[in-house]
């Protein structure tokens, strides 16, 4: 069960997406991929010291274990450094934080999100839920200009953007030592500092990054701070929540996945597909009607949407699967920070409706895809056509036998798109 601290957050979401004003701008740091598998800042320093330095690792102090990790790091080319982190990272999943946090991403509470690590978690999490490529944009400080990142950010579209300050693993861009992360570019500085200036939510960051707290400013609207431990009088954090009248959610809220599961109940619930299963009438009521079967075919609505439309449906439905199977992975997995606990019967009642929604979201997967061929064929036709009109009516005779192999192919996608309709 939410705390009260996060049911007033989501409140305050969901009045913000009524009103049609702005969601929180979100900043994210390490904490946020420990979950996914991520290895922590302080285990990469570890692995780093032990395996390049030509000091006695265990007769260090932490401070200069710190010390001789900027230093090793300072004296690596970008490929090398691309090495040691993508051991720490690559091949690991989302966590169930990160699909939590690309749910309400897709829903609309959240737009512009800022974050420190250089995993794909965010990016890979957003394609899980349905999102595509187009659906959101990732700009990349360091591979991106400057002017191209302020732009970008001024674009209503795509919506959501995420921007990644310190860089990226594909990008093999990185901003570790303190001197690469002591200052922003004046035009990055500038824009960040305007979007710091909002309400924002910090979650899995520690607030220790010079760039970003000279970003920071007196003036602003609330700080949302989600951490498992409460900032210190010494925090910047601390001093900044003090002036901007902000609010820490921490202990077992502050983790990650604990505080990104519990807001997207609280704001997105339980979804279209769930609560239709959970509306059926139970199974002890008497001489109940027997429900019918769903037809196999698709509706025919679906074989005259647009090919947008249609993709737009077949993007729904697949979201629809997944919000199923992350709740699905609620009962069934109790090492889930977001378990929930054994339910056969509503186990039985997800298998049911994934099963549907499974063969629904096959068929019009493939009628998506045959109306994409159908496009290539109709365009290659147009083509042929053209060149025929070329020779005004002597066209040679190669040219109009592949007019009709692409007739012939055209005819024939038609007939299985309408068997898909059966």
């Amino acid at each position: 069960m939410a705390s009260r601290a996060i049911k007033v957050l989501a409140n305050l979401m969901r009045v913000r997406k009524e009103n049609n004003e702005p969601p929180y701008v979100l900043i994210l740091g390490a904490g946020a991929s420990l979950t996914s598998g991520a290895s922590s800042f302080g285990k990469v320093i570890e692995s780093v010291v032990n395996d390049y330095s030509s000091k006695d690792s265990n007769a260090m102090s932490w401070d200069d274990k710190v010390a001789e990790f900027y230093d090793i790091l300072d004296g690596f080319s970008e490929s090398e450094r691309y090495a040691i982190i993508k051991r720490h990272i690559e091949g690991q999943r989302p966590s169930a934080g990160y699909h939590a946090l690309a749910q309400l991403a897709r829903e609309g509470y959240f737009d512009v999100i800022f974050s420190t690590n250089y995993d794909t978690f965010v990016e890979d999490a957003f394609a899980d839920v349905g999102l595509r490529s187009r659906d959101f944009t990732v700009l990349i400080n360091g591979q991106d200009t400057e002017e191209g990142i302020v732009k970008a950010l001024s674009y209503p579209q795509p919506r959501i953007k995420l921007v990644k300050l310190h860089g990226d693993l594909g990008a093999r861009v990185f901003a570790f030592t303190p001197e690469e992360v002591f200052q922003f570019s004046e035009k990055i500085e500038r824009v960040l500092t305007d979007y710091l200036s909002r309400d924002v939510i910090i979650s899995g960051h520690s607030m220790r990054d010079d760039d970003i707290n000279r970003c920071l400013r007196e003036r602003g609207g609330s700080l949302w701070y989600v951490n498992p431990s409460a900032p210190t009088a010494s925090d910047f954090i601390w001093r900044a929540m003090r002036v901007r009248k902000g609010t820490a959610i921490e202990g077992e809220d502050g983790y990650f996945d604990n505080f990104f599961c519990a807001l997207r109940d609280e704001l997105v619930g339980t979804p279209p597909a769930e609560a239709a299963v959970s509306s059926a009438a139970p199974a002890v009521t008497t001489a109940a009607s027997p429900v019918k079967p769903v037809p196999p075919g698709l509706s025919t609505a679906y074989l005259t949407m647009s090919d947008e439309a249609l993709e737009t449906e077949l993007t729904r439905l697949k979201g629809q699967v997944f919000d199923l199977e992350q709740e699905k992975g609620r009962i069934m997995e109790p090492w889930r920070a977001d378990y929930k606990g054994k339910d056969p019967a509503r186990l039985a009642e997800i298998q049911k409706e994934l099963d549907r929604l499974g063969e629904k979201t096959s068929k019009l997967e493939k009628a998506v895809n045959l109306r994409k061929m159908l496009r290539i064929h109709e365009r290659n036709l147009a083509r042929l056509e053209q060149n025929v009109a070329m020779y005004a009516g002597v066209a040679p005779i190669h040219i109009l036998n592949q007019m009709d192999h692409v007739k012939d192919e055209i005819a024939k996608i038609k007939r299985q798109i309408e068997e898909l309709g059966a």
